[in-house]
């Protein structure tokens, strides 16, 4: 579908897409983040996505790197 039409057009399935990438990763965050600290996660839940991967990234020993792709994506 997105292949026939207009390039303008296209962008109407990039961003539902790009929704989608980044309310997986915070699931993905909320996972993790409720296995490593436990009941304390609840302190962090309203946290924004970004705060929540560099928390739970830390705790695994991985500093993102937000000036690169995929992270830079996520911080614009």
């Amino acid at each position: 579908m997105a292949g026939e039409e207009a390039d303008g057009h296209k962008f109407r399935w990039i961003i539902p897409s790009m929704i989608f990438s980044v309310f997986s990763l915070e699931a993905m965050c909320n996972v993790y983040g409720g296995q490593i600290f436990g009941n304390n996660w609840k302190n962090f839940e309203s946290t924004s996505i970004i705060g929540k991967v560099i928390l739970v990234s830390g705790q695994l020993g991985h500093e993102p790197d937000f000036s690169a792709q995929p992270w830079q994506t996520i911080q614009e």
